[in-house]
This record gives C-alpha cells, sequence and structure tokens, in this order.
C-alpha cells in the first residue's frame, strides 16, 4: 500500500522527472520469525546519456506489523516494483532481484 508523486517531467531525448517520492507500508503475512516480506524497487534514471538503474529495497520481519517508508529519487526515467517473502538478510537475495516480473509503477514519456 502506497503513493508515487511525480513532479517536474521533461520531454527531452530521455524524458525523466525532476523528482519521485514513494511512500508506503510493507507487511510482512508469513507467519515464520525466519521469513520476511520485501519492497523491492528498481529506480531508473538519467546519468547524463545513460540510463542507469538502482535498488532501493523496505524489510519488514513483523508479523502482520506494517513498516512505514518513504524515499525521493530525482531525474527518474521508470519504477518498477517487485514484492518478495523470503529469509532474514539485510538485502534481498540475488532469486528476488532477477527471477520472475517486475511491476511498472512510473514510466516517463
Amino acid at each position: 500500500m502506497g503513493s508515487l508523486t511525480a513532479k517536474g517531467e521533461d520531454h527531452a531525448d530521455l524524458p525523466t522527472a525532476d523528482t519521485v517520492k514513494i511512500t508506503g507500508k510493507v507487511y510482512d503475512y508469513a507467519a515464520s520469525s525466519k521469513v520476511c516480506g520485501y519492497a523491492v524497487f528498481r529506480i531508473t534514471y538519467r546519468d547524463g546519456n545513460q540510463l542507469p538503474h538502482k535498488h532501493r529495497s523496505v524489510r519488514d520481519c513483523s508479523y502482520r506489523s506494517a513498516k512505514s517508508f518513504s524515499f525521493t529519487d530525482r531525474d527518474v526515467y521508470q519504477v518498477e516494483l517487485k514484492v518478495c517473502a523470503e529469509g532474514k538478510r539485510a538485502k534481498p537475495s540475488d532469486v528476488c532481484l532477477y527471477a520472475g516480473t517486475w511491476k511498472t509503477l512510473y514510466l516517463s514519456k
């Protein structure tokens, strides 16, 4: 559950939004203390004439309690989301990051 707000879209050769703010909550519905819920965002941004991406993730390991989050990024071309449930770890695994499909939340046009 959350929201995404894009401001200052330009329509250059590589269109981007000046800022994108993402807020929301992550819930862990796994009834095991060894499993956490992850919301993983893949943010593609403009860097000169390139469109690299980075990952931002939010982890919640407290069964049925929400963890709130909020972050802002600049020069954003695309934001995608993937939700994973896996063992406690500092970052999502490669399986979480690279298996399955991403859901597009925002695409600058």
